[in-house]
């Protein structure tokens, strides 16, 4: 087929656009901004992560990059991660990056499955897994309520990745 508007053959333009690049949340100027390779794909692993800590931005500890890094290592790992740093409280919620990196983990369709379930996914349909999620999801919350300093929430409305910030007026 020949595309007359872009007055081209078809077969040149296939398969070679993608919105992935588009739909992808962007990290904020900062310490984190390096580590931009983490919300673009789910490639990575947690080997390479370690072989390149090295490359480790000064402000953050090893310990916060290897948790921040491995959220979005392998693309059916992500909830169960997910989960885990809610539990071991490394990854600072209240940051911005974090935020995004979450967002990017459960927005994101990723693959599809054999199910109607996409593989990314799949986890939430195990009953036995979203209850516990949704238990370390509550210890989280049960721990923000006591402390004060994570009251400010980003804006759920993001215009073009801006970083913006709100405090609810429910806690004004």
């Amino acid at each position: 087929m020949y595309d007359s508007g872009a007055c081209v053959w078809t077969c040149e333009i296939l398969g070679k656009h993608s919105l992935g690049r588009t739909c992808t949340l962007k990290l904020p100027p900062g310490n984190y901004k390096s580590l931009q390779y983490v919300l673009d794909g789910t490639q990575h692993t947690s080997n390479s992560i370690i072989a390149n800590q090295d490359e480790c931005p000064g402000s953050i500890t090893l310990h916060e990059l290897y948790s921040f890094s491995t959220l979005r290592a392998g693309h059916r790992l992500q909830w169960r991660n997910i989960s885990r740093e809610l539990v071991s409280r490394v990854l600072n919620f209240n940051h911005i990056e974090t935020h995004l990196l979450v967002m990017q983990a459960a927005y994101e369709a990723g693959p599809s499955g054999l199910a109607f379930t996409r593989d990314s996914h799949v986890d939430l349909v195990e009953e036995d897994f979203g209850l516990s999620l949704l238990s370390a999801i509550e210890d989280g919350l049960g721990s923000v309520e006591s402390n004060w300093q994570v009251s400010i929430f980003p804006s759920p409305d993001f215009p073009d990745q801006d970083t913006q910030w709100h405090v609810p007026t429910s806690l004004l």
